[in-house]
């Protein structure tokens, strides 16, 4: 029934053995917290259950830090929310995790389910094709140890949060799973594989219409990524591709950006300290949003050469896009107006201390001169 096992063994710490639990359905929080804790098991029961309810499984064995051998786990069907949410969270011996077949998730089910399990070196395969909402949320947040991930991520639609941080701190990580998503939601991927430092493939990701925060830092801190996937998305959201490159030092080469209508951040610090980038992509879109290339290539010390494409400008457009360039010296700018309402406002703030901008001739800029570096040049030579 609802609870009967709920909290059971909890904090018994001397327990070394548990029984099998043949029960084929699992109610609502029936097993929830039932080993908490018991430090000294090293044996996970076999769970006959192939149908589990809300909270079902929910850390059934966190902290169990001497937990070292797994039983497959055969739950096919799971209803209500968290099902196995910190199901073996800070089970620090775990080198292994069970089998996990079901083809459809709930809410949070699996979601922090190996959080913290610093020897888990391999993820189970996860078949699932219809995920929700924060289904694999944070699932090996730092498994540091983690060498092999799944395949295949096989969901066509996913929810938000779906995969937010799923991998995040897997320092050993070197492949990616598959990702097939194609209908995405805010924040489904959102730093997905961020600090992964061992990182050298990305997926792909074939979407090409995006929610708001999508790919938020999804690749932040991957400091061995050197080839980022293609990203062919033609429709943009409000900070889709923000902070999505961030601190990825090995990254040489950034992907074409197809999309010529942008939104609101839309790349916001997308390559911020991406030092090892010596040329930025082509920036198609005639008409910009609100702060949509801010901090984009923010100390990107490799940069020494841009052009900016012809462009209606807006507010923050090109705010602090090239903050911290400290060996960029030579500015191609081919806007009309750069007299924008804070269009430009900081955008070569610590770039090289000597340089050369140039203009359409009559643009006026003087009364932005304060916008440019002291000592560089302004040449009013930019011609269709």
């Amino acid at each position: 029934a609802d609870y009967c096992y709920a909290y059971m063994f909890m904090g018994c710490t001397a327990l070394t053995e548990a029984a099998d639990l043949p029960a084929s359905h699992l109610p609502s929080s029936s097993y929830l917290a039932m080993f908490y804790n018991c430090s000294s098991l090293t044996m996970m029961p076999q769970i006959s259950a192939i149908s589990a309810d809300g909270y079902a499984l929910s850390n059934m064995f966190n902290e169990c830090s001497s937990l070292s051998n797994v039983t497959d786990l055969m739950v096919e069907s799971f209803s209500g929310t968290n099902n196995c949410q910190w199901m073996f969270s800070m089970c620090t011996s775990l080198t292994e995790a069970p089998a996990l077949p079901a083809k459809s998730v709930t809410e949070y089910c699996y979601s922090l389910m190996f959080s913290g399990c610093k020897k888990l070196k391999t993820a189970p395969e996860l078949p699932a094709e219809t995920i929700d909402k924060y289904s694999y949320s944070t699932m090996f947040k730092g498994c540091s140890s983690l060498e092999s991930a799944p395949d295949v991520l096989p969901a066509l639609k996913v929810y938000e949060y779906s995969y937010e941080s799923m991998f995040s701190g897997c320092s050993k990580l070197t492949k990616a799973p598959k990702i097939m998503a194609e209908e995405l939601d805010r924040m489904c991927f959102a730093n997905m594989f961020s600090d992964c430092v061992s990182l050298i493939e990305s997926p792909q990701l074939p979407a090409t219409s995006l929610a708001t925060n999508c790919y938020l830092g999804m690749f932040g801190g991957c400091t061995a990524l050197s080839v980022p996937p293609a990203l062919p998305a033609t429709t943009l959201a409000a900070n889709c591709y923000s902070r999505m490159f961030k601190d990825c030092t090995a990254l040489s080469a950034a992907p074409v950006l197809p999309a010529t209508t942008l939104s609101p951040d839309c790349y916001n610090m997308m390559f911020g300290g991406c030092v090892s980038l010596t040329e930025i992509p082509e920036l198609p879109a005639k008409t910009l949003e609100n702060s949509c290339y801010m901090y984009m290539f923010q100390g990107c010390t490799g940069l020494t050469k841009v052009v900016l494409p012809e462009a209606t400008v807006a507010s923050y457009c090109y705010g602090y896009m090239f903050q911290n360039c400290s060996n960029l010296a030579e500015v191609t700018i081919k806007v009309d107006n750069y007299d924008g309402s804070s269009s430009f406002s900081n955008w070569l703030d610590g770039a090289a201390s000597q340089g050369t901008i140039h203009i359409r001739p009559g643009l006026n800029y003087q009364s932005k001169r304060w916008l440019l570096p002291s000592d560089w040049t302004v040449l009013e030579d930019v011609v269709d």
